[in-house]
This record gives structure tokens, C-alpha cells and sequence, in this order.
């Protein structure tokens, strides 16, 4: 997920998707899904994605696994796209 920001980063300031692509050995396989999560998600929400992750990764840590659930879905709807700044999740 690191990859993912770091790449966006360099789409936004302008790198050809292809040479980004070969100097970070992307696969054939994986330039697809990749072209489509950049078209979804600036390299900003991308971050705030990955900080996140964080978050779920400390709640799991702290012994709330049913909360963990409740925010790793919401990761995957994020992820995906769907906006989730509505959504209420305790």
C-alpha cells in the first residue's frame, strides 16, 4: 500500500504511468487494478487510507476485533471508492 502512495504521487507530479510502472516493476497483471485505484483516489486520500490502516491495526492490537471489523469494512468501501465520511460506525 506504500507502493500505491508513492506511485500516485509521482502520477500526480506528472511521470508517465508507464514509466512509473517499469521502475517499480509492476507486473502486466497489476497495472490494471493499479491505473483504476488511481483514478479513484488522489495520492491525499490515499495517505489518509493508509493512516487508517493504522488505526485498525492498533484496534485489533488493543483486543476490539468486532470494532476492527466494523472499520476494516469501511476500509474496503473506502478503497473501493464509496464514500464513507456518512457512514456511522461504533
Amino acid at each position: 500500500y506504500r507502493r500505491l502512495c508513492s506511485i500516485a504521487y509521482e502520477y500526480e507530479a506528472g511521470t508517465q504511468l508507464e514509466n512509473i510502472f517499469r521502475s517499480y516493476r509492476i507486473w502486466d497483471q497489476k497495472k490494471r487494478p493499479i491505473t483504476s485505484v488511481l483514478k479513484r483516489h488522489t495520492s491525499k486520500s490515499l495517505d489518509r487510507l493508509l493512516n487508517y490502516c493504522a488505526v485498525i491495526d492498533k484496534t485489533l492490537k488493543s483486543g476490539q476485533r468486532d470494532r476492527a471489523w466494523d472499520q476494516f469494512s469501511t476500509l474496503l468501501l473506502a478503497i473501493a471508492g464509496i464514500n464513507t465520511d456518512k457512514l456511522q460506525i461504533s
